[in-house]
């Protein structure tokens, strides 16, 4: 799944991923209220499992290099 927001919804989505992640995954998608234009954060999640419940496994934050010339 992809999800591409602006700044305003931003809160609720940390709030609503960050539970399925420990303590330090919570913190670091809290630094994602901070991104600057063009920077993104990828959330590899666990598959769907019947009586499971989903976990982050990796989080990954990028900011764009200087364009090519």
């Amino acid at each position: 799944m992809v999800i591409c927001t602006h700044r305003p919804a931003l809160p609720t989505i940390v709030a609503a991923i960050g539970k399925y992640g420990n303590d330090d995954q919570f913190a670091k998608l809290n630094e994602t209220l901070t991104l600057a234009p063009g920077e993104m954060t990828v959330v590899h999640m666990t598959k769907t499992a019947l009586g499971k419940k989903r976990q982050i496994v990796a989080i990954e934050t990028y900011t764009p290099g200087p364009p090519n010339q």
